[in-house]
């Protein structure tokens, strides 16, 4: 049950940063207040996803398994999630500036 809960904690924060992302950047023309607040709710959550990603990786999924031994394709793909929500986030920001 709690690696469930770990993985869907996981799955929770990446779909709400989605769904946000696509708002930011989806949506018709926002005003620059509007963009620099859903900018930092996209860095916010881009940050918080990658200290749950660590968080899990590192802590809470070796307790209930050996070790996790994440090939370098798997790191990537999670490392470029994280670097291009936070990325995007900072870029919203400082258009809104």
């Amino acid at each position: 049950m709690s690696t469930l809960l770990t993985l869907l904690i996981f799955v929770v924060i990446v779909s709400w940063n989605l769904h946000t992302s696509g708002d930011l950047f989806l949506e018709g023309p926002l005003t620059p207040q509007m963009k620099f607040h859903w900018g930092q709710k996209v860095l916010m959550l881009g940050l918080l996803e990658g200290l749950w990603a660590v968080i899990s990786l590192k802590w809470l999924l070796p307790i209930f398994f050996d070790p996790l031994d994440l090939s370098k394709k798997q790191i990537l793909v999670l490392v470029n999630g994280i670097v291009f929500s936070v990325g995007s986030g900072i870029y919203a920001m400082l258009e809104a500036s």
